[in-house]
């Protein structure tokens, strides 16, 4: 019976969470998003002025900031009516792709907390099997014993014939 130690089983548990599949990371989608929104309601130019990364910082930046995931620069700081309009309706389309994201981060942290728990109370690789059989494949590999040389009955009898002094000191 090995025991199983609280380092092998946060390894356990962080090999289950990695298989798990993950839901993809929204921000790429985002920043699709606001490109195109951009693109559609700048002038060209001041569009070329925010793409050049030399001439960018003339201009004066905001941030659209989304929780959980950070904040996005934008030109301007809003304030104009037609512009404040355009960002809410934006608003609910990137509000849906944040918060399916963060529903899916809250399944995947409980999950964890819940593998958490249930390793905490396994003290064997025996017990383990036998509560989580699926998850075999996630226990460490343990080193087989070596195995023990056969015993001779017969050891001085052996030697004596072979033509060894077993009474002399050393």
């Amino acid at each position: 019976m090995t025991r199983l130690t609280n380092s092998e089983k946060q390894t356990i548990r962080s090999s289950v969470m990695a298989d798990l599949p993950a839901h993809p990371d929204p921000r790429p989608a985002i920043q699709k998003i606001l490109e195109t929104h951009l693109s559609e309601t700048l002038p060209p130019k001041v569009l070329a002025v925010f793409k050049d990364k030399t001439v960018k910082h003339y201009l004066k930046e905001g941030y659209v900031y989304f929780s959980g995931l950070g904040s996005f620069h934008v030109p301007g700081s809003g304030g104009r009516e037609d512009q404040c309009q355009s960002w809410a309706n934006l608003n609910e389309e990137i509000s849906a792709l944040v918060k399916a994201y963060n529903e899916a981060q809250t399944v995947r942290a409980k999950v964890d907390q819940e593998l958490r728990v249930a390793f905490n109370s396994i003290q064997t690789d025996k017990g383990f099997l036998d509560q989580f059989p699926t998850l075999a494949k996630y226990l460490p590999q343990r080193d087989k014993p070596a195995p023990t040389l056969p015993t001779t009955t017969n050891l001085l009898a052996t030697r004596k014939a072979a033509g060894l002094e077993l009474d002399k000191a050393a």
